[in-house]
């Protein structure tokens, strides 16, 4: 059941991608990629906004993550979203949250090890419930 979700991880960082996409893979689940806003909009776009949650860097080039995380929770309140950064502060935290990020992760620094349990962990509550509110609408 979990290939028919579908994440969108959006991030500039080839490397925390390339990361990202190799844990959620491996947890089954179908991941797609943006190297930066404007591509993730028109992705988006070009799918109808049929995604079941977006993971977004917060600094991206072309549309900012603030703007995606705007665009989408405006579009399609049943899209989750985890907004994530490498710079978090309690301002952005809290501009993040009320443009309708669902979670805030912040990155690992430069060089250290990523680990991929946080990020599943949230990934998994996140998706169980709004599998349970899809439930309760049906």
């Amino acid at each position: 059941m979990l290939a028919s979700k579908r994440i969108l991880v959006i991030d500039d960082d080839h490397v925390f991608l390339r990361k990202v996409n190799e844990t959620l893979t491996e947890a089954g689940y179908g991941v797609l990629e943006a190297l930066d806003g404007t591509a993730a909009l028109a992705l988006l776009k070009k799918l109808h906004y049929h995604v079941d949650l977006i993971i977004t860097d917060l600094v991206l080039p072309g549309s900012s993550g603030h703007n995606i995380i705007a665009e989408v929770s405006g579009r399609d309140a049943t899209i989750k979203i985890i907004a994530t950064t490498g710079v978090l502060n309690q301002t952005q935290l809290e501009i993040t949250k009320y443009l309708g990020a669902d979670a805030v992760l912040r990155k690992p620094a430069a060089g250290a090890p990523f680990s991929g349990d946080e990020l599943l962990q949230t990934v998994r509550t996140l998706l169980a419930s709004s599998s349970d509110r899809a439930d309760k609408i049906a």
